[in-house]
Protein backbone atom coordinates (compact mmCIF):
# COMPACT_ATOMS: atom_id res chain seq x y z
CA UNK A 1 0.00 0.00 0.00
CA UNK A 2 1.18 3.86 -0.39
CA UNK A 3 0.43 7.01 0.11
CA UNK A 4 -2.00 7.75 2.67
CA UNK A 5 -3.25 3.79 2.81
CA UNK A 6 -2.73 1.90 5.97
CA UNK A 7 -2.68 -1.59 5.99
CA UNK A 8 -2.96 -3.67 9.40
CA UNK A 9 -4.66 -6.49 10.57
CA UNK A 10 -8.15 -5.96 12.70
CA UNK A 11 -10.57 -8.51 13.55
CA UNK A 12 -9.25 -11.00 10.24
CA UNK A 13 -9.19 -7.87 8.07
CA UNK A 14 -6.74 -5.83 6.11
CA UNK A 15 -7.75 -2.61 6.87
CA UNK A 16 -7.23 -0.32 4.10
CA UNK A 17 -8.17 2.89 2.27
CA UNK A 18 -9.87 3.10 -1.03
CA UNK A 19 -6.55 4.31 -2.19
CA UNK A 20 -4.43 2.34 -0.65
CA UNK A 21 -6.64 -0.94 -1.78
CA UNK A 22 -6.35 0.86 -5.30
CA UNK A 23 -2.99 0.93 -5.49
CA UNK A 24 -2.89 -2.69 -4.54
CA UNK A 25 -5.53 -3.86 -7.10
CA UNK A 26 -3.17 -1.58 -9.92
CA UNK A 27 -0.27 -3.61 -8.83
CA UNK A 28 -2.21 -6.84 -9.51
CA UNK A 29 -3.64 -5.28 -12.80
CA UNK A 30 0.22 -5.17 -13.61
CA UNK A 31 0.94 -7.82 -12.55
CA UNK A 32 -2.08 -9.94 -13.97
CA UNK A 33 -1.56 -8.48 -17.74
CA UNK A 34 2.22 -9.55 -17.90
CA UNK A 35 0.68 -13.43 -17.06
CA UNK A 36 -1.94 -12.57 -19.37
CA UNK A 37 0.71 -11.46 -22.25
CA UNK A 38 2.30 -14.35 -21.16
CA UNK A 39 -0.05 -17.13 -21.93
CA UNK A 40 -0.70 -15.00 -25.19
CA UNK A 41 2.49 -15.96 -26.13
CA UNK A 42 2.41 -19.49 -25.23
CA UNK A 43 -0.88 -19.86 -27.49
CA UNK A 44 1.22 -18.26 -30.78
CA UNK A 45 -0.26 -15.21 -30.68
CA UNK A 46 2.78 -12.88 -31.47
CA UNK A 47 3.87 -15.58 -34.04
CA UNK A 48 1.03 -14.41 -36.06
CA UNK A 49 1.19 -10.75 -35.80
CA UNK A 50 4.10 -10.09 -34.23
CA UNK A 51 3.98 -6.26 -35.08
CA UNK A 52 0.49 -5.90 -33.03
CA UNK A 53 1.64 -7.81 -29.93
CA UNK A 54 4.59 -5.86 -29.64
CA UNK A 55 2.38 -2.76 -29.86
CA UNK A 56 1.28 -0.45 -27.02
CA UNK A 57 -2.57 -0.59 -28.11
CA UNK A 58 -2.44 -4.32 -27.89
CA UNK A 59 -0.91 -4.27 -24.34
CA UNK A 60 -3.50 -1.43 -23.06
CA UNK A 61 -6.23 -3.78 -24.54
CA UNK A 62 -5.01 -6.81 -21.92
CA UNK A 63 -4.58 -4.31 -19.27
CA UNK A 64 -8.58 -3.35 -19.91
CA UNK A 65 -9.47 -6.78 -19.95
CA UNK A 66 -7.65 -7.03 -16.64
CA UNK A 67 -9.01 -4.36 -15.25
CA UNK A 68 -12.52 -4.97 -16.07
CA UNK A 69 -12.68 -8.32 -13.98
CA UNK A 70 -11.64 -6.60 -10.76
CA UNK A 71 -14.10 -3.42 -11.76
CA UNK A 72 -16.54 -6.51 -11.26
CA UNK A 73 -15.65 -7.60 -7.77
CA UNK A 74 -15.30 -4.14 -6.91
CA UNK A 75 -18.58 -3.22 -7.98
CA UNK A 76 -20.30 -6.13 -6.10
CA UNK A 77 -18.12 -6.42 -3.14
CA UNK A 78 -17.21 -2.96 -2.17
CA UNK A 79 -20.56 -1.26 -3.16
CA UNK A 80 -19.96 1.33 -0.27
CA UNK A 81 -16.53 2.85 -1.71
CA UNK A 82 -17.60 1.72 -5.19
CA UNK A 83 -16.58 5.27 -6.71
CA UNK A 84 -13.84 6.14 -4.35
CA UNK A 85 -12.06 3.21 -5.57
CA UNK A 86 -12.52 3.34 -9.06
CA UNK A 87 -11.48 6.84 -9.34
CA UNK A 88 -8.61 6.28 -7.22
CA UNK A 89 -8.15 3.24 -9.36
CA UNK A 90 -8.07 4.69 -12.85
CA UNK A 91 -5.42 7.58 -11.25
CA UNK A 92 -2.88 5.26 -9.91
CA UNK A 93 -3.29 2.76 -13.13
CA UNK A 94 -2.63 5.82 -15.32
CA UNK A 95 0.58 6.79 -13.46
CA UNK A 96 1.53 3.39 -13.24
CA UNK A 97 1.14 2.85 -17.23
CA UNK A 98 3.02 6.22 -17.65
CA UNK A 99 5.99 4.76 -15.73
CA UNK A 100 5.91 1.90 -17.61
CA UNK A 101 6.47 3.79 -20.40
CA UNK A 102 3.47 3.72 -22.58
CA UNK A 103 3.75 6.47 -24.74
CA UNK A 104 1.21 10.11 -24.02
CA UNK A 105 -0.20 9.28 -28.07
CA UNK A 106 -1.38 5.81 -26.53
CA UNK A 107 -2.63 7.45 -23.17
CA UNK A 108 -4.06 10.12 -24.77
CA UNK A 109 -7.66 8.64 -24.75
CA UNK A 110 -7.21 6.64 -21.86
CA UNK A 111 -10.41 7.07 -20.40
CA UNK A 112 -12.41 7.50 -23.22
CA UNK A 113 -11.43 4.44 -23.91
CA UNK A 114 -11.59 2.83 -20.25
CA UNK A 115 -15.45 3.66 -20.42
CA UNK A 116 -16.15 1.98 -23.85
CA UNK A 117 -14.47 -1.54 -23.62
CA UNK A 118 -16.48 -1.49 -20.12
CA UNK A 119 -19.73 -0.49 -21.18
CA UNK A 120 -18.83 -3.50 -24.03
CA UNK A 121 -17.56 -6.04 -21.94
CA UNK A 122 -20.35 -5.26 -19.17
CA UNK A 123 -22.84 -5.83 -22.24
CA UNK A 124 -20.85 -9.08 -23.25
CA UNK A 125 -20.82 -10.60 -19.11
CA UNK A 126 -24.21 -10.67 -18.92
CA UNK A 127 -24.73 -11.96 -22.34
CA UNK A 128 -23.89 -15.63 -20.82
CA UNK A 129 -22.60 -17.44 -17.87
CA UNK A 130 -19.85 -19.36 -19.34
CA UNK A 131 -17.94 -15.72 -20.06
CA UNK A 132 -17.47 -17.29 -23.58
CA UNK A 133 -19.29 -14.05 -25.21
CA UNK A 134 -16.89 -11.77 -22.86
CA UNK A 135 -13.79 -14.12 -24.41
CA UNK A 136 -14.66 -13.93 -27.89
CA UNK A 137 -14.85 -9.87 -27.29
CA UNK A 138 -11.89 -9.95 -25.16
CA UNK A 139 -9.68 -11.17 -27.98
CA UNK A 140 -10.85 -9.11 -30.84
CA UNK A 141 -10.03 -6.40 -29.06
CA UNK A 142 -6.83 -7.46 -28.15
CA UNK A 143 -5.92 -8.36 -31.48
CA UNK A 144 -7.04 -5.96 -33.24
CA UNK A 145 -8.95 -7.69 -36.18
CA UNK A 146 -12.84 -8.73 -36.95
CA UNK A 147 -11.15 -12.36 -37.03
CA UNK A 148 -11.98 -14.62 -33.98
CA UNK A 149 -10.57 -17.47 -32.37
CA UNK A 150 -11.91 -20.13 -30.69
CA UNK A 151 -9.03 -21.02 -28.86
CA UNK A 152 -7.88 -17.69 -27.58
CA UNK A 153 -11.43 -17.44 -26.95
CA UNK A 154 -11.43 -19.89 -24.32
CA UNK A 155 -8.09 -18.99 -22.52
CA UNK A 156 -9.59 -15.87 -22.08
CA UNK A 157 -13.18 -17.02 -20.66
CA UNK A 158 -11.19 -19.53 -18.43
CA UNK A 159 -8.67 -16.89 -17.22
CA UNK A 160 -11.95 -14.12 -16.85
CA UNK A 161 -13.53 -17.32 -14.72
CA UNK A 162 -10.43 -18.24 -13.10
CA UNK A 163 -9.75 -14.84 -11.68
CA UNK A 164 -13.40 -13.84 -10.48
CA UNK A 165 -13.13 -17.16 -8.44
CA UNK A 166 -9.73 -15.90 -7.10
CA UNK A 167 -11.33 -12.94 -5.96
CA UNK A 168 -14.33 -13.92 -4.43
CA UNK A 169 -15.11 -12.66 -1.21
CA UNK A 170 -12.62 -9.85 -1.16
CA UNK A 171 -14.63 -7.23 0.28
CA UNK A 172 -14.77 -9.80 3.31
CA UNK A 173 -10.32 -9.51 3.31
CA UNK A 174 -11.01 -5.92 3.32
CA UNK A 175 -11.90 -3.14 6.44
CA UNK A 176 -11.69 0.22 4.34
CA UNK A 177 -11.22 3.13 6.41
CA UNK A 178 -10.81 6.86 5.92
CA UNK A 179 -7.30 8.97 5.80
CA UNK A 180 -7.95 10.76 8.75
CA UNK A 181 -8.37 7.37 10.81
CA UNK A 182 -5.15 6.04 8.73
CA UNK A 183 -3.24 8.43 9.85
CA UNK A 184 -3.94 8.12 13.45
CA UNK A 185 -2.94 4.60 13.80
CA UNK A 186 -0.30 4.08 15.54
CA UNK A 187 3.41 4.19 13.52
CA UNK A 188 4.13 0.60 15.17
CA UNK A 189 1.20 -0.75 13.53
CA UNK A 190 1.89 0.84 10.17
CA UNK A 191 3.91 -2.01 8.46
CA UNK A 192 2.94 -3.72 4.90
CA UNK A 193 1.94 -7.15 4.25
CA UNK A 194 2.41 -10.23 2.28
CA UNK A 195 -0.67 -9.15 -0.10
CA UNK A 196 -2.63 -11.60 -2.43
CA UNK A 197 -2.60 -11.32 -5.59
CA UNK A 198 -5.24 -8.86 -6.40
Amino acid sequence: MQGNSYSGRGGGHVRATPTGLAASLAEGIIHGTNLLRARLEEQGFPSSDPKRFESEPCVLECVLFEWFLRDLVISAEFWRHCSAIRKALARRLRIDLERSGLSPTCLMHFERLHSRRFTEYSEAFKATSSLQELGTLAWLRIVGSHWPSDRMTMLLAVRATAKLRALHGLGKRYTLIGPIAARLRPPHENHDETQREL
